[in-house]
């Protein structure tokens, strides 16, 4: 949905069309999918997601982006990601929040993360998976509404750099 507007893929595909022809960036369009405005602060946190192949709190986020960007932005804006299906959240065993690059079945409606998450306790790095969870047998009175798994330990990089 756009803008309140049934999308479907025909419509879409026009999108990215129209988009490609106006010099909208991959990730204008991007935005523009999940009914998204498109600004240079949205423009530059999508670009440093797409970029990373781990999770960013908000501080870590922060530190990459210009000194002048103000925090509160910032975390309005990974918020609206959040809400519109292109990021979701993992909490690490300290309750800190990091943000991945939802998968494109994501969308403000449901968020779909039922994959493993990491969490190296040398670097701080959280990276998604793609080990999904086993299906476990509840009580059908319990409404699932969030699901996360995450293992801690040492990634590949740091145990190869000898930092236990």
């Amino acid at each position: 949905m756009i803008n309140n507007q049934v999308v479907t893929t025909k419509s879409l595909r026009c999108l990215i069309l129209v988009g490609k022809r106006n010099g909208m960036t991959k990730q204008a369009l991007k935005l523009k999918k999940h009914g998204l405005r498109v600004t240079d602060a949205r423009l530059q946190i999508l670009d440093i997601f797409q970029t990373r192949a781990y999770a960013l709190s908000q501080p870590d986020l922060m530190e990459l982006l210009p000194a002048t960007t103000d925090r509160v932005t910032v975390y309005r804006i990974l918020e609206r990601f959040v809400q519109h299906g292109l990021l979701h959240e993992v909490a690490d065993f300290s309750g800190a929040i990091h943000y991945a690059l939802c998968k494109e079945q994501c969308d403000e409606a449901k968020h779909r993360h039922d994959h493993l998450h990491l969490h190296c306790r040398v670097c701080k790095t959280t990276q998604c998976t793609n080990i999904l969870l086993p299906e476990f047998s509840l009580p059908t009175s319990f409404k699932i509404e969030k699901t996360s798994l995450l293992m801690e330990g040492v990634c590949g990089d740091c145990s190869q750099a000898g930092l236990q």
